[in-house]
């Protein structure tokens, strides 16, 4: 099955090397489709005036490599391209002489990233020689789009496509491209702008390129799912956009990753992803392509038997390749769910998927990468947890313990030990271990038999609350922040074990349905803590912010009263109320921002009145400053508690 390369920086000196780019021209044009794929062509696009001259010449020795003429918006050195710079009799000159067809003007189009125009600003006084007027931000795109219109008109002219770049100025290339009467013939590569602009441009004919860092970026995903794939074609962007970060892009390999990228987000097959891009890229650029060698049958082995031995004997991502090459193995691979649960649990030690979900999707999932592996241990990793008999196990330990102890009753089982109470007992949730200790910080019983026992004892459930806690990971699961994987698995633990002690001890069951709905409560609350430092300040009484604080960060205490915030405000004689003077934060009163209030407000009724930075007297300047010293080291509190989750994730 052929594949296209519809944009590919695939020249020397600059990107590779002339041997590397012999030798991969070479390899490609003797590839047969025993091997599922072949790149059928590489559409060059240069950047600069000499970039131009290397790609014509190279094109003329390796016939895999089509070639486009045309300079790109940002110039060596960083510098936006210039009306000046483009001459498009010249241009018109080269195409003409050249002896490889070209297929395309391109790499043309806009680049409105913010350093390059203020560099392009501040850099050249020649820039300023222009009637532009004031030469600035907006001078300079203006300027960039008079050389973009000028090789549009050139190609219209040629009766060629255009290979467009639009980085940060996706509405305004295909603006122009429209007044152009050229978006028909546009293809827009690794587009970047609001999605609603490319789903209407495609309904005009535009087509857009899709990197092979679709597997990791999250826009190119937006972009496929919008678009129709009669409007997709493949691209490298080889030297960048590769499938793994900061490594080097090669043609095949990351057009083949975007082909089975794409054929997930569609629910189709990776060959008809191939065989509609390229059709789409043989219209756009009036390409004949040989077509494909017929494959040979692989195998008579049953698919059964080839998917045991590939999850057996390979690492997932050369499985992955394998399928991704062949057409017979694609075909023989693709639909085992056994295979695709082992692939899952080789990138990413997770077992776990929602109840009756798809491992296929699953495996592509980046988020997964971030879900806690060691709830792994709970279930059979060949079915994921839906038939998953560590959690039947679990339920039977729970349901005993809660039969034969008193809810309130029960204890640390280190002997010696006096705590006791749910809200302070934890449970090993180890297969065959089940041990029950007091708490889950320094010298607590619980944190000794993690430490003691190793990674293999980290996961803990609190047995008054039904909270997990994982010791390896350092994390509590299930937070809004979580992953959507791991909280439906946490939530069905939760469910499990509430049904296991329903009969033995409804009280124990109803006091942690309310110790749960609190802690969902709290959960929502602690949204209030976010802090930026554009937020205007808002401040709560510090007699309420110290309950709260108790109730939604320590979790030792109930819900506090509603925001009583009359103590910190005195009138003036016009009626104004000013924050009073000898009032000062953390000691009389908290800092939130505006989010955060309003959120009070919602959980806590008739709350008030509204105080805010703006009702520090506009001459107490030291007030000022110190509520800006207090807010900006709450700020700097709240992004690293943040940065560390993030870490920890």
């Amino acid at each position: 099955m052929n594949v296209i390369d519809c944009h590919a920086h695939f020249y020397a000196p600059s990107n590779y090397g002339k041997q590397e780019i012999a030798s991969y021209a070479a390899s490609m044009n003797s590839a047969q489709e025993e091997d599922g794929f072949v790149l059928a062509a590489v559409v060059v696009t240069p950047e600069t005036w000499d970039d131009c001259l290397t790609v014509l010449a190279q094109s003329a020795q390796h016939p895999l490599l089509k070639p486009c003429a045309g300079l790109h918006p940002v110039q060596p050195g960083g510098m936006s391209l210039h009306p000046r710079q483009v001459d498009s009799h010249q241009l018109k000159n080269l195409i003409g002489s050249s002896s490889s067809p070209v297929v395309a003007i391109g790499e043309i189009g806009l680049d409105f990233s913010p350093w390059i125009l203020q560099k392009t600003v501040d850099a050249s006084d020649w820039w300023r020689e222009c009637d532009v007027g004031d030469c600035g931000v907006e001078s300079v795109k203006q300027l960039q789009k008079e050389a973009f219109r000028t090789q549009v008109l050139l190609a219209k002219e040629l009766n060629l496509p255009v290979n467009v770049h639009s980085r940060n100025a996706g509405h305004h290339a295909i603006s122009l491209l429209e007044e152009c009467e050229m978006l028909h013939r546009a293809l827009l590569h690794a587009f970047d702008g609001a999605t609603k602009h490319a789903v209407k441009a495609a309904e005009k004919g535009a087509v857009f390129s899709i990197p092979g860092s679709v597997v990791r970026e999250a826009s190119f995903r937006k972009l496929v799912v919008a678009l129709p794939l009669s409007s997709l074609c493949l691209e490298s962007d080889a030297p960048a956009l590769a499938p793994v970060k900061n490594t080097k892009s090669w043609p095949k390999d990351s057009c083949m990753q975007a082909c089975v990228a794409i054929a997930e987000l569609k629910g189709i097959t990776a060959m008809e992803v191939a065989r509609v891009t390229t059709e789409n890229a043989t219209r756009l650029f009036g390409l004949a392509l040989t077509a494909a060698t017929p494959s040979k049958p692989l195998s008579n082995l049953p698919p059964e038997i080839v998917s045991y031995l590939a999850r057996r004997h390979l690492h997932h991502a050369d499985i992955l390749t394998l399928m991704q090459c062949s057409r017979n193995l694609h075909t023989l691979l693709a639909t085992s769910q056994a295979l695709w649960a082992a692939m899952t649990l080789q990138k990413t030690n997770i077992a776990y998927i929602e109840d009756g979900g798809d491992w296929k999707r699953a495996y592509f999932n980046n988020n997964l990468l971030e879900a806690c592996p060691h709830l792994s241990a709970l279930v059979n990793v060949h079915t994921g947890f839906s038939s998953a008999e560590g959690l039947k196990g679990l339920a039977k330990v729970v349901q005993k313990l809660f039969k034969r102890t008193q809810f309130e009753r029960i204890a640390c089982m280190e002997e010696g030990c006096e705590i006791d109470g749910p809200a302070n007992i934890w449970m090993c949730l180890t297969k065959g271990c089940n041990r029950v200790g007091c708490g889950r910080k320094f010298n607590k019983h619980a944190l000794q038999h993690y430490e003691a026992e190793g990674a293999d004892h980290s996961l803990f459930v609190r047995l008054g609350t039904f909270q997990l806690w994982c010791n390896e990971c350092g994390l509590w699961l299930d937070t809004l922040d979580a992953p959507a994987v791991e909280r439906k698995f946490v939530q069905t633990i939760e469910a499990c074990l509430l049904s296991a002690i329903q009969s033995v001890n409804p009280h124990g069951e109803s006091c942690i349905r309310s110790a749960m709905a609190l802690n969902a409560r709290r959960a929502l609350e602690r949204a209030a803590l976010d802090i930026h430092p554009n937020d205007v300040a808002h401040f709560v009484s510090v007699q309420f912010a110290r309950q709260w604080h108790g109730f939604v960060v320590h979790e030792d205490e109930d819900p506090p009263a509603l925001v009583d915030n009359d103590d910190l405000l005195v009138t003036d004689e016009e009626g104004v109320k000013w924050l009073r003077s000898d009032v000062f934060p953390n000691q009389h009163f908290s800092l939130f921002s505006q989010r955060g209030w309003e959120l009070l407000q919602r959980q806590y009724p008739g709350s008030g009145p509204t105080v805010t930075e703006h009702n520090i007297y506009p001459g107490n300047v030291s007030k000022r400053a110190l509520v800006d010293f207090v807010k900006m080291r709450a700020v700097e509190e709240h992004e690293n508690t943040r940065r560390k989750r993030r870490q920890a994730r």
